[in-house]
């Protein structure tokens, strides 16, 4: 029941308009999530099945906290938003708890969640084929600008570890490839470039997990596909071992890899 009565009530975000989450809800919505939010309080400390106690969790705590950051008062929830958070351990009388200032950094990924929820409100319809997603303007199944910042949000350290290896690239005094003079120079430079990027962004990676002890791994255990932390030796991986690569592509990167060793060793011996 309570699955159900969170379900009826993302169902009810069908809009791609981004305002929606920066004015009041409708009052239908406004109401019934009232008492999702009191239902739910009693309902918690009934249930024993955690997996399904987290899931109606989070159904309800994506548009509180969508809705909280869009309108300014992520920093002092009131009303039935901070009575939720309450019930869910984010919320005291002190303000956010340990827990709920952990999770205001990820305030933002939960909008990948809430741009998709006007298409998840259709299912029946895209299941039945009455209804398909198009490529192109007109995006009726997806919130794009809430979209596009969640994406941000969660490539930022992507991001951030790039940078580095970008800057090292540029500013060298002796890019790669510029001793070899050839008409496929250009192409070889930006592909010796994306190599570089990969295993520049691979050898900083390295070098963080290093730091510590012991890099960590999740691995699927011999059993119901359950998960586990095992210690693990840090290393980056080979590019035959990196996964979603066409055979083409593994070439073409092996090739580009050759590339810039011809171009060191020309390098060297110009000097």
């Amino acid at each position: 029941m309570a699955l159900v009565r969170a379900g009826d009530l993302l169902a009810r975000f069908t809009s791609v308009d981004p305002d929606q989450w920066s004015r009041p809800w409708p009052r239908t919505t406004h109401l019934g999530y009232i008492g999702d939010v009191e239902f739910h309080a009693a309902w918690r400390i009934l249930v024993t099945a955690e997996a399904l106690r987290t899931q109606v969790d989070g159904a309800l705590a994506v548009p509180t906290l969508l809705w909280l950051r869009r309108t300014g008062l992520l920093d002092a929830p009131t009303g039935p938003a901070a009575r939720l958070l309450s019930v869910l351990g984010l919320l005291d009388r002190d303000g956010w708890t340990t827990q709920g200032r952990a999770l205001l950094g990820f305030v933002d990924h939960l909008g990948m969640v809430g741009s998709y929820l006007p298409m998840l409100s259709r299912l029946e319809e895209l299941f039945d084929g009455s209804l398909v997603v198009n490529p192109g303007a007109g995006e009726w199944h997806c919130e794009r600008r809430l979209n596009v910042q969640a994406s941000a949000a969660a490539h930022r350290r992507y991001f951030c570890d790039a940078d580095p290896v970008f800057a090292e690239i540029l500013d060298s005094p002796r890019p790669p490839l510029t001793a070899l003079a050839s008409p496929y120079g250009v192409v070889l430079s930006a592909k010796a470039m994306l190599v570089a990027l990969l295993l520049g962004v691979a050898r900083h990676t390295r070098e963080r997990v290093r730091s510590s002890e012991r890099g960590l791994v999740r691995t699927r255990g011999p059993r119901h596909g359950a998960v586990a932390l095992v210690s693990a030796p840090a290393r980056s991986p080979r590019i035959h071992e990196v996964p979603g690569l066409s055979l083409a592509l593994r070439v073409e990167l092996l090739a580009a890899t050759a590339v810039i060793a011809v171009a060191g060793l020309l390098a060297a011996v110009g000097r």
